[in-house]
C-alpha cells in the first residue's frame, strides 16, 4: 500500500527484463479503463499526489472518471527511452492480466506529455486516447535545441539526461530518436489526441509544437 492521503492507493514494485528495479503507483477505479500519468523531468511516480497544483487540478478530475490511475516511475528522467518503452509495455500487459484492464488513456505534461507521444508512436495498440501538454514532439530536435544553452542550466541537464537514456547523441545513435519523432511519423498517431503548448515555455520550444501541428494537419488521418 501507499499513503499520500488517498485510500486504496497501492505501490507496485517490479524488476524489468534487464534487472532494473522500479515501481509504479496504482489507484484502482470502478472501470476496466486506466489512465496513465507519466511524471515530468525531475519528478517521480508520486508527482500526481505530491505536487500541489497537479494534485489540486488534475487528481480530482481524473479520479472522477472512475478509471484506474497508474503513475510509473519509468527509470526517472528517461524520456521514454527504449528501455522505458519496454518497461511500460510490460506494465500495461501486466495490468491487463492481473487487473482486467481493457483500455489505457494517457494524460501527462512536459516530459510526461512528450513520453505520451513517443510511446504512442511505438505502441499505438496500447493507446485509446492521449493528452500531451507542453511536450517536445521530436527528441532529436529537442536535444539539438537544448545543446544551445550553457553548462549547468536546467536545459543542459535535461539534454544530458535525454542523451544518457537514449545511449548517445542523435548524430551517433539516430534510430531511437527517429522512431519517436512525432512530426516525422504523425500517421502512426491513430488514437484521439489533444495537444497544447504555451508560447512562453522556456523548457520546450513552441516552434517544434507548431511543426508537429503542421504534420498532423497534413496527415491522411486529419
Amino acid at each position: 500500500t501507499a499513503d499520500y492521503g488517498i485510500a486504496a492507493l497501492q505501490r507496485c514494485a517490479y524488476v524489468a527484463d534487464d534487472g532494473y528495479r522500479d515501481q509504479a503507483l496504482l489507484w484502482p477505479g470502478k472501470r476496466r479503463d486506466w489512465i496513465v500519468v507519466i511524471h515530468g523531468h525531475g519528478s517521480r511516480e508520486d508527482q500526481l499526489y505530491t505536487r500541489p497544483d497537479i494534485r489540486r487540478l488534475w487528481l480530482p478530475a481524473l479520479r472522477a472518471t472512475g478509471a484506474g490511475l497508474v503513475t510509473p516511475h519509468l527509470r526517472g528522467n528517461a524520456w521514454m527511452s527504449p528501455a522505458a518503452t519496454r518497461d511500460l509495455h510490460a506494465l500495461l500487459a501486466w495490468l491487463r492480466r492481473s487487473r482486467g484492464a481493457r483500455r489505457f488513456f494517457f494524460f501527462s505534461g512536459s516530459m510526461g506529455g512528450s513520453s505520451n507521444l513517443y510511446y504512442a508512436l511505438r505502441h499505438p495498440e496500447d493507446v485509446a486516447a492521449l493528452v500531451a501538454l507542453g511536450a517536445a514532439p521530436d527528441p532529436a530536435a529537442y536535444a539539438a535545441w537544448l545543446a544551445g544553452f550553457p553548462d549547468g542550466s536546467i536545459q543542459r541537464q535535461i539534454r544530458d539526461a535525454l542523451v544518457s537514456a537514449y545511449g548517445g547523441r542523435p548524430e551517433t545513435r539516430p534510430a531511437p530518436y527517429r522512431a519517436r519523432s512525432a512530426p516525422e511519423r504523425a500517421a502512426r498517431l491513430t488514437a484521439p489526441l489533444f495537444f497544447a503548448h504555451g508560447e512562453r515555455d522556456a523548457l520546450m520550444p513552441v516552434a517544434e509544437a507548431r511543426r508537429f501541428a503542421a504534420a498532423m494537419r497534413a496527415s491522411p488521418l486529419f
